[in-house]
């Protein structure tokens, strides 16, 4: 499931006020959630905790090390 599906899972339920959908993660989390509220406009909050680094360090480094840090198409120029 990804995350559009899981937000579309909570717009089913009752219980959920639409308006107010928030998110939290931290590490790779955090990142997940600093580019899905930037995405996603049904997000009305957003608190990373904690982010792992940027692309331009990330390549710096020794590379992607987690999945969730690979946005798909989000390095289109040289960094």
């Amino acid at each position: 499931m990804g995350w559009h599906q899981g937000v579309d899972y909570l717009l089913t339920r009752k219980e959920v006020d639409s308006e107010r959908i928030g998110m939290f993660g931290c590490s790779g989390g955090g990142t997940q959630t600093t580019f899905i509220s930037a995405f996603d406009e049904r997000i009305k909050a957003a608190c990373p905790g904690c982010y792992i680094t940027g692309f331009r360090r990330l390549l710096e480094s020794i590379g992607p090390q987690d999945a969730e840090q690979n946005i798909c198409n989000g390095i289109l120029k040289k960094a």
